[in-house]
């Protein structure tokens, strides 16, 4: 049984699990976020954290691929198609207002990438497309810079 996968590495444990019968299975952490350990998994940014402090108003860890409201995130639907779960394609995108910018670190947030193509006062602006071969030799694509790959 694996434990604590990040979600960086749902992919590679899969594969392992595949070649290893051993393996029956693989906690992710975390699937849902939730209150308490606040800001442990928060993907924030300068203009809205300015102290990112874990302060008043910071409510939940940040962490999960489901948010508290139950919406599946970017990392979520990655999951499902690391996991061969679903087939995708998926398109999950990081918000076209921050690109480049810094951001708060967290091993156990992959990208803050989420399932929409609008953001107010980005109009015009372009994301980027990208892809390569996985190690299987299927095409894998990415929109924008969400680091989200989906097969072909």
């Amino acid at each position: 049984m694996g434990s604590e996968t990040f979600c960086n590495d749902a992919y590679k444990f899969r594969e392992l699990a595949k070649a290893e019968p051993r393996l029956v299975g693989d906690f992710v952490w975390a699937g849902m976020d939730y209150l308490g350990e606040v800001m442990v998994g928060s993907w924030e940014y300068e203009d809205y954290a300015k102290n990112f402090d874990g302060g008043l108003g910071w409510v939940s860890a940040g962490s999960g691929r489901i948010d508290l409201t139950g919406k599946p995130l970017g990392e979520a639907l990655y999951t499902r198609v690391a996991l061969e779960k679903d087939n995708g394609p998926y398109i999950a995108v990081c918000p076209v207002n921050h690109t480049g910018d810094r951001h708060s670190p967290s091993a156990w947030k992959m990208t803050n990438a989420m399932p929409s193509w609008s953001w107010t006062g980005c109009e015009g602006q372009e994301a980027c497309s990208s892809r390569r071969k996985a190690s299987g030799g299927e095409i894998l694509h990415t929109v924008g810079n969400s680091g989200i790959w989906h097969y072909a």
